[in-house]
């Protein structure tokens, strides 16, 4: 580009195109692609691999990679063109004619203008001086006017605010939906993964970067946060799927943490949060088998137990001579079963100092006991996560470091999501969502509502801006569906209505 030459960017129509130009975004198909069937959808996933797609799915706006278009979407506007399909985004004769055959009318396009010597330093100075004038009048005016010059009453502004809230609420539990949804399988299959490598640890084959490999996988395919959602809903065994739900909900927390106390962070990736919740009971690896998959809770001072509280110190080992893991996620498998009253029973290696774990192992620990009881196990039920949550509030200084512990309520809640709730209506649903500075009413999805009738499209109600409804109580998710994933099941179907 010549040095008196500027880069803009227009929307246009398909007729104003012009070989050279860099099409960014296509913003306009013909009325005739409507609602996209199978036959459409196999086209735009074929043709805009890897692009990201704004769309309209069940009346909402939401923003997807196109490769996961489906049946009845409504395309708005495709943009982020990998290189791969370069082809697509450099506007050519060839390309104008193949656009126009494909019924696609409108594009944001950038290209090149030259301009007169001087213009352009004399242009951006008056465009300075406009847009502050601009910004100036527009903020004093957003204030009072409305439609029509019409000043917004109180009243008008509270909806206005109440309706945007309302629909970043939908929004975000439409994409915990989603999320939780791609995130299932992908969690039953490092389940699988840490059992093999535990295995082959047993076995004396272990492989460190083809461990820290399959995190990274995990971290690109996966939400943490979603698997954390997961953790509520679907019963886990004691040890493979355990590592990964610790692993997800620890990941998920800790980084929420760092951002509300502006902290540091004590890895040097961020992956490595991930990979020391994995890692956490590699330990067990070395505890013969029928222990860890044994159907029987063993007494507190049976040999078995008394070798299954080894695990943290063979984990530490394993980690440094064979793995060569960083320090913090060393002192994770080593301090994890440490309490902040080392007289405890509980409280193991019995000779280790609880002044001696760092913070990410503290925070651990709560997360490890917490997945322990939300947890299914083949010797006993499950807690529901409230409950989970008031039995750990009264450890809190005992056996978990106070501070940390307040941190953790505020981040997760006393609801956290997943939790199935019944409303005083006696409509039960599921928390989505945990609003920072109000605990004790979360926005619930609900799916059966007060007639015992299970619905089709689940309203969401945020209880903060509806102080006529409340949560009457939290309910043991086996009890209202059963045995196995049913639960879970039902929250990846939920169906966001919109208000």
């Amino acid at each position: 580009m010549g040095k008196n030459s500027h880069l803009v960017k227009a929307i246009i129509e398909i007729d104003e195109l012009k070989p050279g130009m860099k099409i960014i975004e296509y913003l306009g198909l013909d009325v005739s692609y409507g609602s996209i069937d199978n036959k459409t959808g196999q086209f735009f996933r074929n043709n805009f691999k890897g692009c990201q797609a704004s769309i309209l799915r069940h009346q909402r706006k939401i923003e997807i990679n196109i490769n996961r278009l489906q049946t009845g979407d409504v395309i708005l506007k495709i943009y982020h063109f990998p290189a791969s399909i370069k082809k697509l985004t450099q506007v050519s004769d060839n390309l104008i004619g193949v656009l126009q055959d494909r019924r696609f009318f409108k594009f944001k396009v950038q290209y090149a203008i030259s301009l007169p010597s001087g213009f352009k330093e004399s242009f951006q100075n008056v465009m300075q001086m406009l847009n502050a004038e601009v910004s100036l009048n527009r903020n004093n005016q957003q204030k009072s006017v409305g439609v029509n010059n019409k000043p917004i009453t109180k009243v008008q502004r509270q909806y206005l605010l109440k309706k945007k809230r309302q629909t970043t609420l939908e929004n975000r539990a439409y994409k915990l939906v989603e999320t939780v949804n791609k995130s299932d399988e992908i969690r039953n299959e490092a389940s699988s993964a840490i059992e093999f490598y535990m295995d082959n640890a047993r076995k004396g084959k272990i492989d460190g970067d083809e461990i820290k490999s399959y995190i990274n996988d995990i971290a690109l395919k996966a939400s943490p946060e979603a698997i954390s959602a997961i953790t509520n809903l679907k019963k886990s065994d004691q040890t493979y799927g355990h590592c990964i739900d610790v692993a997800s909900l620890f990941h998920s927390v800790y980084f929420k943490l760092l951002k509300k106390n502006k902290n540091r962070s004590a890895f040097k990736k961020r992956n490595e949060a991930l990979l020391g919740g994995f890692l956490h009971d590699f330990g067990k690896a070395k505890i013969p088998k029928y222990i860890i998959d044994s159907s029987s809770q063993f007494s507190r001072d049976s040999d078995e137990m008394t070798i299954m509280k080894a695990h943290p110190k063979f984990g530490a080992k394993l980690l440094i001579d064979e793995m060569s893991m960083p320090a913090p996620i060393i002192n994770m498998a080593l301090f994890h079963h440490v309490k902040h009253d080392t007289n405890m029973s509980t409280s193991y290696p019995r000779e280790f100092d609880y002044n001696k774990a760092i913070y990410e192992t503290k925070l651990l620990s709560i997360i490890d006991a917490y997945q322990a009881l939300v947890g299914k196990r083949k010797y006993k039920r499950s807690w529901s996560p409230a409950a989970a949550m008031r039995y750990l509030d009264a450890l809190a200084g005992i056996e978990f470091d106070f501070d940390i512990w307040e941190d953790v309520k505020q981040v997760m809640g006393i609801y956290p999501k997943g939790t199935v709730v019944q409303l005083n209506d006696n409509s039960l649903g599921f928390v989505m969502s945990v609003p920072k500075n109000d605990l004790v009413n979360p926005t619930v999805a609900v799916f059966r509502n007060a007639y015992n009738q299970d619905l089709d499209n689940h309203p969401l109600i945020d209880l903060q801006m509806n102080p006529e409804i409340s949560i009457q109580n939290d309910l043991d998710q086996y009890e209202v569906f059963g045995s196995g994933s049913r639960a879970l099941e039902k929250f990846k179907s939920i169906n966001i209505a919109s208000s």
